[in-house]
């Protein structure tokens, strides 16, 4: 953490959580979830992303970190048809004797960020394969593409893309924009490419 760099401004300060969850909770949800087995998941994938399984909100459960690898939030994917399908945790932490967390932003993060930011520090071209969601990142990286990180939506914010930014520009790394291929994904593309491609080489995946 030493080597991160100084929050002098607000996109940089909102990057870094100042009251992170504290990370034994994942330890309530050490269960491996049967349907993304079930689905070509590798053990070895779910563990590597902490995916487990929540058995009073019958939820797969999907930690995200912020860029200094703290835990600031869980997601959960209803497995009974519960809306919304996806969620990030707020009261439901009260189940487990925690207090509810209400005041956190998706777009202050980069999934799996934390990782691609140990890259930073060894001096090297840093190319990104940019994704929409939890389950795309895991594909991606268990084919063997370890540099890979998600939106978390198909929208980029202001935080989301310091961190592109500071990752790969100057260092002539590329972004590759591999967003879903739905008009969600195709509009993401557009507007966020667009936008970081002021500042950073960017190649759109098409499939």
């Amino acid at each position: 953490k030493g080597n991160l760099p100084a929050a002098q401004d607000p996109i940089k300060a909102e990057i870094f959580d100042k009251n992170p969850l504290d990370h034994r909770v994942l330890g309530l949800l050490d269960y491996e979830p049967v349907d993304l087995i079930q689905s070509g998941f590798t053990p070895q994938t779910l563990k590597y992303f902490d995916v487990g399984y929540d058995r009073w909100h019958y939820r797969v459960t999907y930690p995200i970190r912020d860029l200094a690898g703290q835990l600031v939030a869980i997601s959960g994917r209803s497995v009974i048809g519960a809306e919304p399908r996806y969620k990030i945790y707020n009261q439901e932490y009260m189940v487990w004797g925690l207090p509810p967390r209400e005041d956190w932003q998706r777009g202050n993060v980069l999934y799996n960020g934390h990782r691609l930011w140990g890259l930073y520090h060894s001096r090297e071209k840093v190319d990104i394969v940019l994704v929409e969601g939890f389950k795309a990142c895991m594909w991606v990286h268990q084919a063997g593409i370890t540099n890979v990180g998600a939106l978390l939506g198909h929208y980029m914010s202001q935080p989301q893309k310091w961190i592109l930014e500071d990752l790969t520009g100057g260092r002539g790394g590329t972004v590759y924009m591999f967003l879903d291929n739905n008009w969600q994904g195709w509009h993401g593309c557009d507007v966020a490419g667009r936008d970081i491609a002021r500042s950073v080489r960017v190649k759109v995946m098409m499939y």
